[in-house]
């Protein structure tokens, strides 16, 4: 009898082990599997893994393809727009060729984006780095730089045109100050020595800040569970479906549509949400402004050390310009909001004068000009007319502060 139960427990625990193999070898293949076949996954399992990174030790990630598979809630910028990084918060992806990007009935241009190092293969600029290793001026933004124009009609080749210097074009949309350094730390700074640097603030940026930074500092309960939903397709492919269960599926849920009313004044019309007023959280706000301030004394430094000149932007939002227009359809207290987006401008001016930076306000040279649509009816964003204006302040403005001066 005694010898009888050692060869049993040897038969379970041989069972046991030859199971757990099996199951380790099935999840390993589908793991490999999953991330060979990604492109032609259905996109509720697409959707699932997008996030996880292709390889264990790399940077790139699943949603990295270019031919992902898109979810209707992803929207069409997910071709080629990448969010939730924790260094530059958004990227563009590398490669990009010939992508029409239609945002609104009224907003449509081609994008093109351009690797600038395999360092990091993920990222692509919407301007190639220069062919002969030299680069006169890098400008850092959100979507304001990038522009939401044709290439040819952004604020960055127009100015390029007038200096009669190249122009890099760094922006990345829904980026805040945060990204814009670190994009200088790893795309320019190792790699070129430029005369100058512009940097472009808008009035979202410290938001865009706090929110990033905020990712940053989270620290997980369990700390194997980022790791797993990093690197592991089974592991989220179960959270996903677990968390999702009985819920209409990701492939079938769109985003929600707003009320817009569109409001025509003079030559202009601008489509208004009626809560444009609502959400803006000051708290968070002064959290992302001193984040921001941060990196930009650090970066104007960096480009000095290296005999650069920096340059602040100050990008006026459409609510500042067109206020007469939005106010028509404000649901809540439209000064109050006009005053805080005042508020973001001033106190970047006041900030400019207190650490000696070189600043220019572009306020002052578009509100003479909002008899004419300096940006779209349905979106904040600057027209070609209203990129055109940008682009001769600034090389005005240049003219008279440096080149003059033979910098």
């Amino acid at each position: 009898m005694s010898q009888v139960r050692p060869k049993r427990w040897r038969k379970i625990a041989a069972r046991l082990i030859i199971a757990s193999l099996s199951a380790l070898v099935t999840i390993l293949i589908l793991e490999v599997a999953l991330r060979l076949f990604f492109p032609y996954l259905p996109v509720d399992i697409a959707y699932a893994i997008r996030h996880v990174r292709v390889t264990p030790f790399g940077k790139m990630r699943l949603t990295d393809h270019l031919d992902a598979p898109l979810a209707p809630l992803d929207g069409i910028w997910a071709r080629w727009l990448v969010g939730n990084d924790s260094d530059y918060g958004f990227y563009m992806k590398a490669n990009v060729r010939a992508l029409f990007f239609q945002w609104t009935p009224h907003v449509s241009f081609t994008i093109d984006t351009y690797r600038w190092t395999d360092a990091d293969p993920r990222l692509g600029f919407r301007t190639p780095p220069p062919a002969n290793g030299e680069l006169d001026i890098v400008a850092l933004g959100d979507s304001m730089t990038f522009c939401w124009t044709e290439i040819a009609d952004c604020w960055t080749t127009k100015l390029s045109e007038q200096l009669g210097r190249s122009v890099a074009n760094l922006g990345i949309p829904a980026t805040g100050a945060l990204s814009h350094a670190n994009v200088y730390r790893d795309f320019v700074k190792p790699y070129y020595r430029p005369k100058l640097v512009l940097w472009q603030f808008y009035s979202n940026d410290p938001l865009d800040d706090e929110g990033h930074q905020r990712g940053l500092e989270f620290v997980p309960a369990r700390p194997i569970t980022p790791w797993l939903h990093d690197h592991s397709v089974t592991y989220s492919l179960i959270k996903h479906f677990i968390q999702t269960f009985g819920k209409t599926p990701i492939s079938q849920q769109k985003p929600a549509e707003g009320s817009l009313t569109p409001i025509r004044d003079g030559n202009v019309t601008i489509i208004v949400d009626p809560e444009w007023t609502k959400g803006w959280d000051t708290e968070r706000f002064a959290k992302g402004m001193a984040l921001g301030k941060q990196a930009i004394l650090e970066t104007r430094a960096a480009v000095e050390r290296e005999g650069g000149t920096f340059v602040l932007l100050l990008f006026p939002h459409a609510v500042e310009l067109y206020y007469r227009i939005f106010k028509q359809a404000a649901a809540d207290d439209p000064d109050a909001m006009l005053a805080l987006r005042t508020a973001a401008r001033t106190e970047m001016r006041a900030f400019c004068a207190q650490e000696g930076l070189l600043c220019l306000d572009l306020y002052d040279a578009l509100i003479n000009h909002t008899d004419e649509q300096l940006v779209y009816p349905d979106d904040g964003h600057y027209t070609s007319r209203g990129n055109a204006l940008i682009a001769t302040a600034i090389a005005d403005f240049l003219r008279q502060k440096l080149m003059s001066a033979g910098e």
